[in-house]
């Protein structure tokens, strides 16, 4: 079972939104909520290394990382898989996608039999509203 630190990006529980946490030996050591504007999608990399430099951790010891669906947000829930594949693939770690938050056993069981750099694809819960 994964002991290391894992990234979760909850894309399910805030509406304009994605929570990070980092969790490591089943428990959450931090978290933080990113809110996003068109304008300001990169703030998510941006969270993620905030995060890991507080709690002395460098990226690279990431383990795997979660991805929890289900954004009634379109923008959050691409910008959420998006972050979290390429986080995944540049760190040659498993990334693993759920439409709605699991315990985090389950989380590390889905990480510890994913194959790593596998990209997941984006869960919508509806068509995307496009104007022009």
């Amino acid at each position: 079972m994964m002991k290391e630190p894992f990234l979760i990006f909850d894309c399910s529980e805030l509406t304009d939104a994605v929570v990070v946490e980092c969790v490591s030996y089943g428990q959450s050591i931090n978290r933080c909520e990113v809110r996003f504007s068109s304008a300001k999608s990169q703030q998510l990399l941006e969270a993620v290394q905030q995060l890991c430099v507080s709690i002395h951790m460098p990226i690279q010891q990431l383990q795997g990382i979660v991805l929890v669906q289900g954004s009634r947000r379109f923008t959050v829930a691409r910008l959420g898989a998006v972050t979290a594949n390429a986080l995944a693939w540049s760190l040659r770690i498993p990334v693993c996608g759920f439409t709605k938050r699991p315990s985090l056993v389950e989380m590390e069981r889905s990480l510890d039999t994913t194959p790593s750099a596998v990209p997941i694809e984006p869960f919508y819960t509806k068509e995307p509203t496009v104007t022009v």
